[in-house]
């Protein structure tokens, strides 16, 4: 039975103020109240000295446990819900210092579905050794699979897995593997040490996409020699509508999304440079040129 008492660490300085068979009252240092409920719901008492209760919004960690932000007086620390509803409902007579949850859920923090245990008993229970062979065999299969180093678009490595990245390119393992898993292109990943690591099924796509920004900064830097900023505005749709006339006969926002074979991507990126060419080297010397060469080639082509 849970009496009014502080509570030791990992949960310093929490006293029981009150106690029912479903809800317990807590005192954070010499901060708020708080309502512990046995579904896992926490309430704070005087929110922002209000007066007024309001329940706590959940975050979760890094390893999937639900937590909430309680303010002790000076600070706001994140505490484990588990934890917290373990304290005020389950006695802990052996001191044992983890909580585990019956159904594997990590979300699902009702008093029935925890106990107390050791690291033992934590790591052994249902199926998370199961669970983590499952992830180390996926984690080896994406280690083993080929991977590409480029600079830019030039390849500089090709190794057999990320292993042999580190073993024979000196690079570290988990960072060339975070390079090439990172789908989302975070900037935190997106290079290491200067370089993009891809896994070789990537690599065709990488080029492609590279090379299409290669294409549009060139024209977009080449016109801009050439254009006010309002001129930029206005003539840069028209200059994408030209392109995909002279390519495909037809145009549409996401044309060139459609005709996403080698070639027509090749026939866009060579129209690209070549009128960022031109302007460069003064031959088009105003956006109307542009225009003006554009309808040249269009004709050329279908007429």
């Amino acid at each position: 039975m849970i009496t009014n008492q502080i509570m030791k660490r990992p949960l310093a300085n929490f006293i029981v103020e009150q106690r029912t068979k479903d809800c317990c009252v807590i005192k954070y240092g010499n901060g708020n109240l708080y309502k512990i409920f046995t579904n896992g719901d926490i309430v704070s008492v005087n929110y922002n000295r209000t007066g007024k209760e309001k329940p706590l919004k959940k975050m979760f960690d890094k390893d999937g446990y639900q937590k909430v932000a309680l303010f002790d007086g000076k600070r706001t620390k994140k505490v484990s819900v588990h934890r917290l509803v373990a304290i005020c409902f389950i006695p802990n007579i052996d001191n044992l210092p983890q909580i585990n949850h019956k159904d594997e859920n990590k979300e699902n923090n009702n008093v029935e579905n925890l106990e107390w245990c050791d690291c033992s008993y934590n790591i052994n229970y249902g199926t998370r050794n199961n669970r983590v062979s499952i992830a180390q065999i996926s984690n080896k299969q994406y280690l083993a699979k080929p991977i590409v180093a480029l600079k830019g678009k030039v390849v500089v490595g090709v190794y057999n897995s990320a292993n042999e990245a580190q073993r024979i390119g000196g690079y570290r393992q988990s960072s060339v593997w975070r390079v090439a898993s990172n789908k989302e292109k975070d900037s935190k990943y997106k290079t290491y040490k200067g370089l993009v690591f891809l896994y070789l099924d990537d690599y065709d796509n990488y080029i492609r996409e590279y090379n299409r920004k290669e294409a549009h900064e060139a024209i977009s830097s080449a016109m801009n020699k050439i254009c006010t900023p309002y001129q930029m505005k206005r003539y840069m749709p028209i200059l994408g509508k030209g392109i995909n006339y002279i390519i495909t006969n037809k145009h549409d926002k996401q044309l060139r999304n459609e005709y996403g074979t080698e070639e027509k991507q090749k026939e866009y990126f060579e129209l690209e440079k070549q009128v960022a060419m031109l302007i460069n080297e003064g031959f088009l010397k105003t956006p109307e040129d542009v225009v003006n060469y554009l309808r040249r080639k269009f004709q050329q082509k279908y007429f």
